[in-house]
């Protein structure tokens, strides 16, 4: 897996407030170690709008994922619904939401 990846101040599944058609947001899969979706400050990420996940972190392996200070389903007091918030599942550990 790709390890020590950092995904911060992005627009996933949304342009404003308007759906952009993805099925999942962000997938952290296939043994994955030290992901960081997000972070303090302006390093949130907005998520919303998506058909499948909003996250899902998924498989044996996965590990050590961080998700801090984003902005899930909402924004600005605007529902932005996904399918599923977050899941984490499948073996990976060591999640930190």
């Amino acid at each position: 897996g790709a390890d020590d990846n950092v995904i911060a101040a992005n627009h996933i599944g949304v342009s404003g407030l308007t759906a952009m058609g993805n099925s999942d947001g962000i997938q952290i899969l296939g043994g994955a170690k030290r992901t960081v979706v997000g972070g303090t400050g302006s390093a949130g990420n907005r998520i919303g709008r998506n058909t499948g996940y909003g996250i899902v972190v998924d498989g044996a392996g996965t590990d050590g994922t961080r998700i801090e200070g984003n902005t899930v389903g909402a924004s600005s007091g605007t529902a932005l619904p996904n399918n599923i918030g977050i899941r984490v599942n499948n073996g990976a550990k060591d999640t930190a939401i």
